[in-house]
């Protein structure tokens, strides 16, 4: 789990050191130019891409951390029984 976040960590910062990299590309004279719209378009809506990518990973992880949890809570309490909050 934790090299899953680390990676998922490890590629937001690639993939928002590539579009910073980007973004000083462009020159001042790019940016006044009638592309300037849809090139930021372009980057911003890549950007979010990624963003919606990482949360839904998040998502997941933490879907299965709570399934597992729910899991480990009720063999436990089926070996040992009584209430898991006395423990």
């Amino acid at each position: 789990m934790i090299q899953l976040v680390r990676h998922g960590q490890d590629t937001s910062l690639r993939s928002l050191q590539v579009w910073a990299d980007l973004a000083r590309q462009l020159s001042s004279t790019a940016l006044r130019s009638p592309a300037r719209a849809m090139m930021i378009s372009v980057a911003y809506d890549l950007f979010e891409k990624v963003l919606r990518a990482q949360r839904q990973v998040v998502d997941e992880l933490v879907a299965t951390q709570r399934q597992l949890v729910q899991q480990f809570l009720t063999t436990i309490t089926a070996i040992i029984g009584g209430d898991p909050a006395r423990w």
